[in-house]
């Protein structure tokens, strides 16, 4: 049985692309989570314990929830960045992955914690953790539960029928595109005004490809949160999200970008 050791990091490097930027030339936060997600595969691989590897026990990851915390000055294209992830507690049935990813600089703009869960194909339900991994070490902190409010009064709604794009390598929609879906009913100058500082998402059911989606939003009256339910054709609740945004400072990017992409050294603004 391949070993997981609770507190042990594990990084990989990458690099921006046009593919990872907004139109402000800063990465995405779609792109810190695929990112994320994409170092946390890479770690299981080196424990053989990769999505291909313990399909054949008939076995499948999935991703129950996770939060992030984002800076207002993301990394710019071409930048370098590292994404770090660190397995940081085990219960019985669920393992937690806390990440952060730092700047060519080594400043951290970006980070959270994700909860994950190991199932059996066959009927979908989770099995224990040390039926199919060997976790060792101590956890290094206990993580609270994450509180995400029902939608009460439906403020705005936004229907997305999934396509071949949402589908990640299980035929289901990718947990990524539900961030997507949700963001993509923003207002362009709500856009150009607002950052997401932060966002926490609960995964409830899957989705597959032409499947219906409707997003329906609320306001948290306690601190101003942006609140959004995804529901499929049969009004089950796919996923619930908690969205932060705080106003940008106005500050364009565009100003320096021909400056920086000119340099043999990628530096932040």
């Amino acid at each position: 049985m391949n070993n997981i050791v609770i507190g042990e990091h594990f990084s990989q490097s990458y690099r921006i692309t046009g593919s990872n930027m907004d139109s402000e030339y800063r990465m995405t936060v779609v792109a810190v989570l695929s990112f994320f997600q994409d170092t946390v595969a890479s770690y299981l691989t080196t424990r053989n314990l990769a999505a291909f590897d313990i399909a054949d026990d008939g076995y499948l990851w999935v991703l129950s929830d996770y939060s992030l915390d984002v800076a207002e000055k993301m990394p710019l294209w071409r930048e370098n960045i590292e994404a770090v992830i660190c397995p940081s507690e085990v219960s019985a049935v669920k393992l937690f992955f806390d990440y952060y990813l730092k700047n060519n600089k080594g400043e951290v703009f970006a980070k959270g914690t994700s909860r994950w869960s190991i199932v059996n194909v066959s009927d979908g339900r989770p099995v224990q953790i040390s039926e199919v991994v060997a976790v060792s070490g101590d956890n290094v902190t206990r993580h609270p539960k994450t509180v995400f409010p029902p939608i009460v009064n439906k403020l705005m709604e936004y229907n997305h029928l999934t396509n071949i794009s949402d589908i990640d390598f299980n035929n289901h929609v990718n947990n990524i595109s539900y961030i997507r879906i949700a963001l993509s009913a923003m207002p362009l100058e709500m856009a150009k005004s607002f950052c997401l500082e932060s966002l926490s998402i609960k995964f409830m059911c899957q989705c597959r490809i032409n499947e219906n989606l409707t997003c329906r939003y609320d306001m948290c009256k306690d601190d101003g949160r942006c609140l959004c339910s995804i529901i499929n054709d049969k009004e089950q609740e796919v996923c619930r999200l908690v969205l932060r945004f705080v106003p940008n400072s106005g500050v364009s990017s565009r100003q320096h970008i021909k400056d920086v992409v000119n340099r043999s050294e990628i530096v932040n603004y």
